[in-house]
């Protein structure tokens, strides 16, 4: 059954990469490649999951055709803002197309919405993965193991078990309030990273108190889930153990119900929902195109800097979503990009009115980043605010040396970063103040360094 239903998605990717994304003998010539092309499939498993990728070593994706499709279409008022990664879920909107010929190659006039309606059909997931700095286009589909035998942990909501595929779950831990901050969206500081935090129970009972909001709760259990394409921390109420489970299909009346891959049965006879945590807590049928990244943002009385226009640069999905929330709490218009390779590419698009900066990133990281907009023509006075892990001072001082306004440690206070941007930003507004009462002033609030909510000079 699984086969029927991915072979003709497969055929149509196939025939895709032959049409679309290998080029002509030629062009590949004058491009360094070899002259016949590759497509490669490969398949592994990845926890409990099926991955399967499709990649050829073509043209890759046309972004600017498609951010000309979206405008064309009228599919979302937003459509110069959208980053690469954005652009390339409308590929699978119904009917959306670039090519104006049709041809008998590959998709004979149909888009790729019936490869992602197929392969949700089978509970799974379609995406376009891989880098413009690499060749060609990379497809990756996900799909669970329906029938089987997987290790399990089970969980306890309110005397209803609940099991867990065990490869979906990176780590168990104990975390505290202390860890946990509730503005502008509940997030949980881990290491170094910051990731969104999630309440199981609350799926089941929305009234139920989060236990980080408890004083009665000291310490509470949290599950680190990661997918490979969306990660986060889920709390849970009770842990009863690891079982190995047999999966079993819920057939077609509840096979379509979003967040449960199966049931299994116990051996006293009870039946125990699998749970898929990607699916209960990432957004549900979202338009193409449309993230969590992109939600309307909130007028706030506060915002009384203007309607800003803020570039958060973060390779972290979790962090561009929690600071682009605050931000927009503010009623300033957000854009983000991946590392510094993309926001170059979005500056001279358009300049922003302040850029919110991660040193440790792919591609080009934050400090090269700097060097090369301070270079930019008109962006010698936009402020660049800093947000890292990094607490010492040497990375402060490189930051500095590079051309920051401010450095911002996490976890930080909302309420302090927000003032830190609109007092940067409103500077500009100043021009008949000299240079070097402005770079004081810079200086002074670049020294504002946070732990936790503890202000300190360095």
């Amino acid at each position: 059954m699984v086969w029927e239903k991915l072979s003709d998605p497969l055929m149509h990717l196939l025939r895709n990469a032959v049409d679309h994304g290998i080029e002509p003998s030629d062009q590949r010539k004058a491009a360094g490649k070899p002259e016949s092309g590759t497509v490669r499939i490969t398949a592994s498993y990845e926890g409990q999951q099926v991955v399967i990728r499709v990649i050829d070593d073509g043209a890759g994706i046309a972004y600017p055709s498609i951010r000309e499709k979206v405008k064309q279409l009228q599919l979302t008022s937003k459509a110069d803002r959208l980053t690469n990664e954005e652009l390339a879920d409308y590929i699978f909107y119904p009917g959306f197309s670039t090519r104006q010929d049709i041809s008998d190659l590959s998709g004979r006039g149909v888009g790729l919405d019936v490869v992602k309606e197929a392969i949700l059909g089978l509970n799974g997931s379609v995406r376009i993965a891989g880098s413009e700095s690499l060749p060609g286009t990379e497809f990756v589909i996900r799909l669970p193991l329906t029938v089987a035998v997987v290790r399990a942990l089970m969980i306890s909501i309110d005397n209803q078990s609940i099991a867990v595929p065990l490869g979906d779950v990176k780590e168990i831990l104990r975390i505290s309030s202390e860890q946990c901050a509730d503005q502008p969206e509940p997030s949980v500081k881990i290491g170094h990273e910051l990731l969104l935090l999630y309440y199981l129970s609350h799926m089941f009972d929305a009234e139920k108190t989060v236990p980080w909001k408890d004083e009665s709760t000291a310490t509470f259990t949290t599950l680190l889930v990661d997918n490979g394409d969306w990660r986060g921390a889920v709390v849970v109420d009770q842990l009863r153990g690891q079982k190995e489970i047999v999966v079993k299909n819920l057939g077609s009346h509840l096979g379509t119900v979003r967040g449960v891959a199966g049931a299994t049965i116990m051996g006293d006879g009870t039946v125990v929902p699998i749970i898929n945590v990607f699916e209960l807590f990432q957004r549900a049928a979202a338009p193409a195109g449309e993230t969590l990244e992109d939600e309307a943002h909130t007028d706030s009385p506060d915002a009384d800097t203007g309607a800003l226009d803020i570039l958060i640069v973060d390779d972290s999905v979790s962090i561009r979503q929690v600071v682009s929330r605050l931000m927009r709490q503010q009623g300033w218009q957000v854009r983000t990009s991946r590392d510094g390779i993309e926001a170059l590419e979005e500056v001279h698009r358009h300049r922003p009115d302040g850029i919110i900066l991660d040193i440790e990133m792919p591609r080009m990281n934050g400090y090269e980043f700097l060097g090369a907009f301070r270079r930019l023509p008109d962006c010698g006075e936009i402020p660049v605010v800093i947000l890292t892990s990094r607490t010492g001072d040497k990375h402060r001082q490189k930051a500095e040396k590079y051309g920051a306004n401010g450095y911002m440690v996490k976890p930080y206070n909302d309420d302090e970063f927000i003032a830190l941007v609109k007092r940067l930003t409103h500077r500009l507004n100043y021009n008949s103040r000299g240079d070097d009462q402005r770079t004081d002033e810079w200086k002074s609030l670049f020294s504002l360094r946070l732990a936790g909510n503890t202000a300190v000079s360095p």
